[in-house]
């Protein structure tokens, strides 16, 4: 997120450690350099030490990670469960409407589910045998 993988990923750990996990921003950041680098091991272990710390909108974020570590290892039904974890976090937490923030939370929603479906080579995956 600064141009550079490896100083993002630097910077975030380095914030994730001195936060001792609870900043759910820095921990996003830090997942974020992961995936782009294709490490869903590691940033499910963070995930595993960290995320269950996290509420609101830093849940949403994080629950966005899980799903794309999950696209990351091809594992299409953790993702899809982690959409509707994701969808169901912001039903009861963020109703869609004018505030910005709300928005970008439900994009992160549809942005997951669009990357789970571009990344399934056949639409009756187990994934969505729920939706058929």
């Amino acid at each position: 997120e600064t141009g550079s993988l490896l100083r993002a990923e630097e910077e975030g750990l380095r914030a994730v450690v001195a936060t001792k996990g609870q900043n759910s921003w820095a921990l996003h950041a830090l997942l974020n350099s992961l995936q782009l680098q294709g490490r869903s091991s590691e940033m499910n272990a963070h995930l595993d030490m960290y995320g269950s710390k996290h509420t609101g909108a830093g849940r949403a974020n994080l629950l966005f990670n899980r799903g794309s570590a999950h696209i990351l290892r091809g594992n299409y039904t953790g993702a899809y469960k982690a959409v509707e974890e994701l969808v169901e976090t912001l039903e009861t937490q963020y109703k869609l409407g004018d505030n910005s923030h709300d928005v970008n939370l439900w994009s992160n929603a549809v942005l997951l589910l669009w990357n789970l479906c571009i990344n399934i080579s056949d639409l009756n995956d187990v994934a969505f045998n729920p939706m058929w």
